[in-house]
């Protein structure tokens, strides 16, 4: 015997599956990490935070790098500024106002115009250069500052006994995109802690005392 299903019951089954479907994409989405945090902190466990953003800010490292960065930026402006001057000063004579012009055409002036040219290039070169050189350094001793913090980190853990410490980063303001809002929102580890639990003032003594430990 052929079974007869009724439009009506295909409706009423179509209706369910959609709110079921509807319900499931409009469900709480919890991250691996939201649900791990919401698990409760197994007996006798000591959890701290580090404030990273702020860490750099008390660090003898990072002071000893600004001014490096510093010094660094100063002579490259003064090469390329000293670039920029004899290369000015080569290309006066294929100024046709200045008293050193040279009739243009002629072998003279032909040969100081591909003189010319090729200091243009050199000093686009160079002012390259410097600059990948420059972003190469800075992130270099950022790098260098995390691996410290770091060990630092793990070495004060545990001999505190503390079995967990997370980045108490805090919210960014004025945030001028959705996406770069989210990326934040993501990649906080903490939306709370108490004062108690901060221990970003014990790391950077310990960083400070051992780079001053390093560069006696």
């Amino acid at each position: 015997m052929k079974t007869v299903i009724s439009p009506k019951w295909l409706l009423a089954g179509a209706a369910v599956l959609a709110c079921a479907a509807f319900g499931a994409s409009h469900a709480p989405f919890q991250s691996p990490r939201a649900r791990a945090a919401a698990m409760p902190a197994p007996a006798g466990m000591k959890i701290a935070v580090v404030n990273y953003q702020r860490l750099p800010l008390d660090l003898d490292e990072q002071v000893h790098n600004l001014h490096v960065f510093k010094r660094e930026e100063n002579t490259m402006q003064a090469q390329l500024q000293s670039e920029r001057t004899a290369l000015k000063k080569m290309m006066e004579p294929l100024n046709p106002n200045s008293a050193l012009a040279l009739k243009a055409g002629t072998a003279e002036y032909n040969k100081l115009t591909a003189k010319v040219r090729k200091a243009a290039i050199r000093l686009s070169v160079d002012r390259r250069y410097m600059q990948l050189s420059f972003r190469a350094d800075t992130r270099h001793a950022l790098e260098s500052i995390y691996s410290h913090a770091q060990t630092a980190i793990a070495a004060y853990a545990k001999a505190h006994h503390i079995s967990l410490v997370l980045d108490s980063m805090k919210p960014l303001q004025n945030i001028g995109s959705t996406r770069a809002f989210i990326q934040m929102v993501q990649s906080r580890n903490v939306l709370y802690a108490s004062r108690g639990l901060d221990i970003t003032d014990q790391i950077a003594a310990a960083m400070n005392r051992a780079w001053t430990n390093a560069h006696r």
